[in-house]
C-alpha cells in the first residue's frame, strides 16, 4: 500500500458523501472498500480482529452448528440475563436499560472478505515486518470514513434502499468466509438502521423488506455465535422501533417483528430459539405501552414455541405466555379483536403440546 491509495479512498468517501444519491449499485464497490480499509486499520494497529472471536475452531463447523469460540460463551453468559420471565423484579427500566453483548438480499459473487485476500491485496506496501504501514492508515481520518454512514439518513428514497442493499450484500460476504468471519457491517447496518428509522413510513418499509430478509438469513446462521450476534442487534432495533407509538390499522410493528418468527422456525440451535424468548420477553416488559400489531409476531413465536422438541423451549415459552397474560392482559384486548384470537390459539397451542406443563 502507498500514499496516494490512501488519496484514492478519501476520494472515493468524499464523492460517496457529496454525490451519494446517484451512485446506485456503485454502493456495492465503495461499501466494499471501506470494509477492507477497516480490516487493513485493524491490522496496522495489531487490534485482534473478528476471526479472533467468531471463527469456529480450525476455521470449521464443529457439530451442527459452528460455534465461535469465545464469543459464543460470552453470547450464552449474557442470554440468561435477557427477559427471565420467572425472575422477580423484572421491572420495565430494568428491561430497557439492559446493555448489549454486541456492542463493542442475496451477496454478490465478490471476492471473500478474509484476512488472507486483504493481505494479500496489501502486500506491495507493507514493511518488512509484515505489517500494513501505520502512517498510511493513519492519514485517512476516521470521522471521515463514519461521515459516509451518517449520510445515509440524507439519501433519497431510492438511494437508501441501493445504501442498504449493497451494505447488506457486503456483510454477508464478509460472514462467508468461516476462516475469518467479520461483523464490521453488521454493525454498521444496525447503525444506519438507527439513523434512518425516523423516515417516513414508506420509505421506512422499503429499507426494512432488505434487512428483514438479511436478518433472517444472519440469524439462521451456522456459526452460533454469529446468529446470535445477529439476534441481538435486532433486539437492539426492535427496542428502539418500539419507542414510537402505533397508529392504529397500521401493521409496522409486525411487519418489523417477523424475522424474529421466520428465525424461530428455521433455526436448528436451542440458543438461538431460546434467545428469541428471551428477547420478546424483555420487548414486552419495557415497550408493552407501545405494543400493538407486535402482539401477532409475538404470538406466532409463542405459538412456534409450543410445538418445539426440546421441552426447556416449551417450558420458557410458557412462563413468558402465562406472565404476560396474566400482567398484561388488557394490553392485548385493547387493540384489537384478531390479536385476542391469536392469543388464544397460542394457549391452545400449548395445551396440546406433548411435554409436561407442570413445574418440577
Amino acid at each position: 500500500m502507498k500514499p496516494k491509495n490512501a488519496l484514492a479512498y478519501e476520494a472515493l468517501l468524499r464523492v460517496a458523501v457529496t454525490v451519494g444519491d446517484a451512485l446506485e449499485d456503485r454502493w456495492l464497490d465503495i461499501l466494499r472498500c471501506m470494509s477492507r480499509w477497516e480490516l487493513l486499520q485493524q491490522m496496522a494497529s495489531s487490534t485482534p480482529t473478528d476471526a479472533a472471536l467468531f471463527a469456529a475452531p480450525g476455521g470449521a463447523e464443529k457439530g451442527p452448528v459452528g460455534i465461535g469460540g469465545r464469543a459464543a460463551a460470552a453470547l450464552k453468559d449474557q442470554l440468561r440475563k435477557l427477559g427471565n420471565p420467572g425472575g422477580g423484579g423484572g421491572a420495565a427500566a430494568a428491561a430497557a436499560s439492559q446493555p448489549s453483548y454486541t456492542e463493542g438480499v442475496k451477496s454478490m459473487d465478490t471476492l471473500a472478505m478474509s484476512e488472507m485476500s486483504v493481505k494479500k491485496a496489501a502486500g506491495g506496501g507493507r514493511d518488512d515486518d509484515g505489517h500494513v504501514p501505520l502512517e498510511i492508515i493513519h492519514s485517512v481520518d476516521v470521522s471521515e470514513i463514519q461521515q459516509v454512514y451518517l449520510a445515509s439518513s440524507r439519501l433519497d428514497s431510492d438511494a437508501v434502499v441501493a445504501f442498504v442493499r449493497a451494505l447488506a450484500a457486503i456483510s454477508l460476504d464478509e460472514l462467508r468466509d468461516t476462516r475469518a468471519p467479520r461483523v464490521f457491517s453488521l454493525t454498521k447496518i444496525v447503525e444506519i438502521a438507527h439513523f434512518n428509522m425516523g423516515r417516513i413510513r414508506l420509505v421506512w418499509s422499503r429499507i426494512w423488506a432488505v434487512l428483514s430478509e438479511y436478518f433472517i438469513a444472519v440469524g439462521c446462521h451456522a456459526n452460533l455465535a454469529i446468529a446470535m450476534y445477529a439476534v441481538d442487534s435486532l433486539r437492539q432495533l426492535a427496542m428502539k422501533f418500539l419507542e414510537r407509538d402505533e397508529l392504529a390499522n397500521y401493521t409496522f410493528q409486525n411487519d418489523f417483528l417477523r424475522p424474529f418468527v421466520v428465525v424461530m422456525r428455521q433455526s436448528q440451535s436451542i440458543e438461538i430459539r431460546e434467545l428469541i424468548i428471551r428477547c420478546l420477553s424483555q420487548m414486552v416488559l419495557a415497550r408493552v405501552d407501545n405494543i400493538k400489531s407486535g402482539w401477532k409476531s409475538m404470538f406466532m413465536v409463542f405459538t412456534t414455541a409450543a410445538g418445539d422438541p426440546d421441552p426447556t423451549i416449551v417450558r420458557l415459552a410458557f412462563d413468558t405466555i402465562e406472565r404476560i397474560v396474566r400482567e398484561h392482559f388488557g394490553h392485548i384486548t385493547e387493540t384489537e379483536a384478531a390479536t385476542f384470537t391469536d392469543c388464544v390459539n397460542c394457549l391452545i397451542a400449548f395445551t396440546n403440546n406433548p411435554h409436561s406443563m407442570e413445574r418440577p
